[in-house]
């Protein structure tokens, strides 16, 4: 039994033992495993760790070199953009021109005026209004043309100005590097840019501050061409409805206005040079034209006289070959009178002109080509007619005028009376 309980008692130290050392080596067993899952635990998360920084490096890196080749972009667009504004400065509205056919615009808006808007008479003549809307409208055409390039100068000078300071202004600007050295080169290039930008902004700012002041004053003149304009077509409503109505008093009757007539004259002349010289310039094409077919049938007429002479067909007195005497005044004759009428609407001045060198240019061909009684009955007629269209080129009524014209239509009376009732008709 002793034995028995002994060897149970060692077989069960013995199992101890064994149960020990087995749990000790499961222990040590466990402790290397859970040591080696640390370690490889930590490595991964390390790799992981080290990734995402490497990936935010290559990121920003990426980010920074993208952000340099758009400010280098940026940089060079606002370098093209001053250069381009620079230009424009310089070849721009010539803003002393501007003043100088404002001023000019205007001393032909008080020679318009005269005698309609100022200096008014009792009444107004078609003559006067008819002339003077004429220089007024040419006058606005030319204030809006001027208008128009202001703005758009204006306008320019605005976008000049609001891409600069868009580029300026981009995000992208100012997106600074983090390396210091680079840092440094990148705020030395803003400041070299600034230094550029800074006095050419200014000049677009003074500039477009000198065009704004240039262009209240157009618009003034403009508002006052079309105000003198409306005021003109009141005064020819009126003389429309009241057409039948008396507009002047008897010759002998006092003057309501007085004005001398040598001031009328000189209004007149003024009002008349501005009106052909603002014609020949819309209509210079067509007085080419003219010129050219004047030169064309000079040289066809000249042709046909040395034909003419080479062959003997020419006669002595040019009885039926008038035309080839003078083939030079036969030209303007032919030219003027069959082409005066591709000038729509011409004002009266440009009617005078072209029947004065008719009439010289036929008194010329008659001279001793018809008798002498019927050359003076010529020159009577001619010379009334010419004082009679000079005359209403006066534009301004006065009682001289209206003297003179008393004057003309009796001796013209007078003068057709005795040609059709004396005249020698067997002459003719």
């Amino acid at each position: 039994m002793i034995k028995f309980l002994l060897r149970s008692i060692i077989l069960l130290f013995i199992s101890l033992t064994s149960s020990f050392a087995l749990y000790a080596q499961s222990n040590e067993t466990s402790r290397k495993i859970a040591a080696a899952d640390t370690t490889r635990i930590s490595f991964v998360d390390k790799m992981q760790a080290f990734a995402k920084a490497s990936a935010k490096s290559s990121a920003d890196e990426f980010n920074a070199d993208k952000a340099a080749i758009i400010q280098n972009k940026v940089f060079e667009e606002i370098k093209k953009t001053i250069q381009r504004a620079k230009i424009y400065l310089r070849t721009g509205v010539d803003t002393v021109n501007t003043k100088a056919e404002m001023a000019m615009i205007e001393k032909d808006i008080a020679i318009a005026g005269d005698g309609v808007l100022t200096n008014k008479g009792t009444a107004q003549t078609f003559r006067n209004l008819t002339s003077t809307s004429k220089i007024l409208t040419e006058l606005l055409a030319k204030a809006n043309a001027r208008k128009v390039k202001m703005d758009l100068h204006q306008q320019e000078l605005n976008n000049f100005r609001y891409q600069l300071d868009s580029l300026l202004s981009l995000p992208s600007l100012f997106k600074f590097p983090t390396d210091s050295v680079i840092l440094s080169k990148y705020i030395q290039k803003i400041v070299v840019v600034a230094y550029e930008a800074h006095p050419v902004d200014s000049a677009l700012k003074q500039a477009n501050n000198n065009v704004q002041v240039l262009l209240n004053k157009v618009n003034m003149q403009v508002f006052k061409l079309q105000t003198n304009l409306e005021e003109i077509q009141l005064y020819q409503r009126n003389m429309a409805v009241n057409i039948f109505k008396r507009e002047f008093d008897n010759l002998w009757s006092p003057a309501g206005y007085y004005r001398p007539f040598t001031e009328i004259l000189a209004q007149a002349k003024a009002k008349g040079i501005l009106t052909l010289l603002f014609y020949v310039q819309d209509n210079s094409v067509k007085i080419i034209v003219l010129v050219l077919l004047f030169i064309g049938c000079f040289a066809y007429l000249l042709s046909v006289k040395k034909i003419y002479k080479e062959q003997g067909l020419l006669t002595k007195d040019f009885e039926g070959q008038l035309v080839l005497r003078y083939p030079l005044l036969s030209a303007l004759v032919i030219i003027i009178n069959l082409f005066q009428f591709i000038f729509f609407s011409p004002p009266f001045i440009v009617n005078v002109i072209f029947w004065t060198i008719s009439s010289i240019s036929l008194t010329i061909m008659f001279k001793n080509f018809i008798t002498r009684y019927w050359m003076n009955v010529w020159l009577i007629m001619v010379s009334l007619f010419l004082l009679t269209a000079f005359d209403n080129l006066i534009l301004q009524a006065s009682r001289s005028e209206r003297w003179i014209m008393l004057t003309l239509s009796i001796l013209g009376t007078v003068a057709g009376l005795l040609v059709i009732l004396r005249g020698r008709k067997d002459e003719l």
